[in-house]
């Protein structure tokens, strides 16, 4: 017997891996949290999500724990407050700098440890 493409899923068969396939056939794919989210919809939510509102998606990733601005680039005025620090030999300033960026990479990975 030949499969059938175009045979519905059903529900209970609907987990994170399908959810991914569904936001890649949806066209624009989604990060594992945003899938987590889809998923734990169920089949028929995670459809209604999709035809209601995308960025629906991206609001209940964005409550979740995970936090995107912990590390950032640096601002202009940023980058030059450093090199002007470099520039003088401001060593306290420059120490600063560094601990709070240890603990922007600490808090960073131990966040992308919990996903």
């Amino acid at each position: 017997m030949p499969l059938n493409p175009l045979r519905p899923l059903p529900a209970e068969e609907f987990d994170y891996w399908k959810a991914q396939h569904l936001l890649a056939r949806a066209g624009f794919g989604g990060s594992p949290e945003e899938t987590r989210v889809l998923a734990a919809r169920g089949l028929d939510g995670a459809v209604d999500l999709l035809i209601d509102s995308a960025d629906t998606i991206e609001r209940d990733a964005e409550e979740s724990a995970f936090d995107p601005t912990i590390i950032r680039t640096l601002t202009q005025q940023e980058q030059a407050q450093i090199n002007e620090a470099r520039r003088v030999g401001n060593e306290a300033f420059l120490e600063r700098y560094r601990r709070q960026r240890q603990q922007q990479q600490r808090a960073d990975r131990a966040q992308l440890k919990s996903i």
